[in-house]
């Protein structure tokens, strides 16, 4: 089972080390879950793969179509999204592999075991940042492996670094929080016949981990956290959550917050940690007001195209056009220089116009619809999931141009390998017919 949750990690958070430069951990699982795949075809003939492989590689298609137009059109070379089907078929193959693993580990996949892993990967990823920032040596020696951009994220000068853990920092690491925190909402609703205290505690205390430290590595936990606890309250009012569950979750809290309170009163780095993690809340106990460093960035990124083929088909630039640094530089730019992004901007929504226009920034949406409905068809019982995690997908593009693919990924292949479902998914079918 450990060897699966490293697997699980090593798709979930991938990274290259400075060996094996250009090629990250996801790629290794793909070539694998590629030669599987084959295999599969092979005993079994064509027509015996799902279907949905298809109708999701002609979506990411049209959306690698839509980039090549806006390219064509504009004369320009930034390649943002223009393999974007074979990033979604590295995730496809490499989540093949994760279940695969999980399925010859366990004889069946299915959403809750699924879900498990996941959460564990992201208590192991929060616990190693917190080893790092506590035994630097430790940082050191892994930051003197991993290269890359993941050997980036999170780095900085000494007083400059952010917490973070192996190929998990930043907004990717928020998004990938936020989907395991609206997972673990999901699966605690599974088990209301069945009060397990010892499951119960274990979830609240995952939650728990993946809250705190999750936010000082990425706040765009936050995000999870806010659409976990709806679910929640949805759940509660509907009567598909175990009391026992509450109670639980009250208890632990009640232990919990002030540990953290003892802690942030007398560790320095729990305090800065806390206070970068937790700024908006800290700003409003200060100041009345909630205020924090991103808002004020945000803010000053909010910008609009100015004619209508920019609107229509984009301009062609996601990246900064005129860094010598950036692999999409333009030396055939004319225009005005920019820091960071092209038009300066790093919102989701408005680098997405900007690239390639209302045109394939729709394309992108649906195929994200199309993803998540071909998800629900093969478990229907778990739909409020997934359209819940479709949620974080788009609320996540009002701050950064990230997404949760290959989280969707593992799910539809859980449901194209198959092997069986636990009894407590005719519960949770009940639950999501109240639940939408």
């Amino acid at each position: 089972m450990l060897l699966t949750v490293i697997v699980a990690d090593l798709y979930y958070f991938p990274f290259e080390t400075v060996l094996l430069a250009g090629v990250n951990t996801k790629m290794m699982l793909a070539c694998v879950g590629l030669v599987l795949l084959a295999l599969e075809v092979f005993k079994r003939r064509l027509d015996s793969v799902d279907k949905g492989f298809f109708i999701i590689t002609v979506w990411a298609c049209l959306i690698s179509l839509a980039s090549l137009a806006a390219l064509a059109i504009n004369g320009t070379n930034d390649r943002f999204l223009l393999t974007y089907v074979v990033s979604a078929w590295v995730w496809l193959s490499g989540a093949y592999t994760v279940i695969r693993c999980i399925k010859a580990v366990h004889g069946r996949v299915d959403v809750e075991l699924l879900c498990h892993y996941l959460i564990a990967v992201c208590v192991l990823q929060c616990s190693l940042a917190m080893l790092f920032d506590f035994v630097p040596s430790a940082g050191g020696l892994v930051d003197s492996i991993v290269g890359g951009s993941e050997g980036y994220m999170g780095g900085g000068n000494i007083g400059e670094r952010r917490l973070r853990g192996i190929g998990c920092a930043l907004d990717v690491a928020g998004i990938r929080f936020s989907a395991v925190l609206v997972m673990l909402a999901h699966v605690s609703t599974l088990h209301r016949e069945d009060g397990s205290l010892f499951r119960n505690i274990l979830y609240v205390v995952s939650f728990l981990i993946i809250v705190v430290v999750g936010n000082m590595i990425g706040r765009t936990t936050l995000v999870g956290v806010a659409l976990a606890v709806i679910y929640w309250i949805v759940a509660a009012l509907r009567g598909k959550v175990a009391p026992s569950f509450f109670k639980t979750m009250a208890v632990v809290f009640v232990v919990a917050v002030p540990l953290i309170v003892a802690l942030y009163k007398t560790s320095p780095q729990v305090r800065e940690n806390l206070r970068f993690g937790f700024e908006g809340f800290f700003a409003i106990a200060e100041t009345g007001r909630w205020e924090t460093n991103s808002n004020r960035i945000l803010a000053d990124m909010v910008v609009f195209p100015d004619n209508a083929k920019t609107w229509i088909i984009g301009d062609g630039y996601a990246s900064n056009p005129s860094d010598k640094h950036d692999p999409n530089f333009d030396p055939y730019y004319t225009g005005r220089n920019f820091h960071g992004y092209y038009m300066q901007t790093d919102i989701g929504y408005l680098r997405y116009i900007f690239y390639f226009g209302l045109t394939g920034m729709l394309i992108l949406i649906a195929y994200f619809i199309v993803v998540c409905r071909q998800c629900s068809e093969k478990m229907p019982a778990h739909k409020a999931l997934f359209v819940t995690l479709l949620a974080v997908n788009f609320l996540v593009w009002f701050k950064v141009s990230t997404d949760i693919f290959m989280v969707f990924a593992l799910f539809f292949c859980a449901g194209a390998v198959g092997g069986g479902e636990p009894a407590v998914e005719t519960a949770g079918e009940e639950e999501t017919k109240t639940l939408q």
